[in-house]
């Protein structure tokens, strides 16, 4: 039997982000660098991923606008969301988890780190 991978999209609108998540996460996963939300609503139409690393701040949909969509909306609420975001302190990361997301991924972020964080993700 075919050993199906894993999908994970990742929304980031620094390309050095999405390069560096790309390279460490190719390996395991299939990976869909995205550079906006309006980028994974779009794709979101043609495919079901199994995880979402999404960036806080970006421009026109920031991440928190696009998991309050995410979480509203059926076919999508039960995706898991981890946020990916230079803002770590203590309130801004409670925050994230009360609406909705799995967890928050400091940046810069090691290999180590995303793999431990999507696998713990992933299990659950």
């Amino acid at each position: 039997m075919e050993n199906v991978r894993k999908k994970i999209m990742m929304v980031d609108d620094d390309p050095l982000i999405l390069k560096i998540g790309r390279f460490f996460l190719s390996g395991s996963y299939e990976v869909y660098p995205l550079p906006s939300a309006a980028k994974l609503f779009e794709l979101l139409e043609k495919i079901t991923p199994d995880l979402i690393m999404l960036d806080v701040v970006m421009p026109e949909i920031t991440g928190i606008d696009a998991i309050k969509r995410l979480k509203a909306d059926e076919r999508y609420a039960s995706i898991p969301v981890i946020f990916v975001s230079s803002i770590t302190d203590s309130e801004s990361s409670f925050d994230y988890l009360n609406i909705g997301a799995y967890s928050n991924l400091s940046k810069p972020f090691t290999s180590e780190e995303l793999h431990s964080l999507i696998e713990s993700c992933l299990r659950e």
